[in-house]
């Protein structure tokens, strides 16, 4: 992480991350108890929080794309659910295991392909609009050619 210091309590919040960390800290608090999808969503039904056992999984997922977005009062009651703040939730300790340290690599690898995604298709959409405007300019001189043939000109020919 860089320039990031780490604070007293040795964790260390890894900004835009939040949704993530917390979907990662649901599946594996949950995995730590033995419980299923199905039974942490049975679980929260009991806190009044209305979720099934696929909304637990959409949650948990790892890709922001598919990820089901988590509400305030959701984050609140899976929290204390698990005996954790909010805070703790969306925290991780600095890397001191081989799989948290892959697990950042991997992030890192994942946001510079996400990176290169967003300039590849910033690209192409500059690409397009470079097309469109070459084929509007292709059309326009056609009909501007065409034109001058109807009026009887000669423009375009070489004599």
């Amino acid at each position: 992480m860089e320039n990031q210091e780490v604070p007293a309590d040795n964790s260390a919040w890894l900004p835009l991350h939040a949704e993530e960390l917390f979907a990662a800290h649901v599946r594996a608090e949950r995995e730590k108890r033995g419980w299923t999808q199905a039974k942490l969503a049975r679980q929260l039904m009991l806190r009044d929080v209305p979720i099934s056992q696929s909304g637990v999984a959409k949650l948990e997922r790892a890709d922001s794309e598919t990820r089901r977005p988590l509400r305030l009062f959701e984050a609140a009651a899976i929290a204390d659910l698990f005996e954790m703040s909010v805070d703790e939730m969306i925290g991780t300790l600095v890397p001191d295991s081989e799989e948290h340290q892959r697990y950042l690599e991997a992030w890192t690898r994942y946001q510079g392909a996400l990176a290169a995604v967003v300039a590849a298709r910033r690209a192409l959409a500059e690409a397009e609009e470079a097309a469109d405007l070459a084929e509007v300019e292709e059309a326009a001189a056609a009909v501007t050619m065409r034109d001058a043939k109807a009026a009887g000109g000669d423009y375009g020919k070489h004599r």
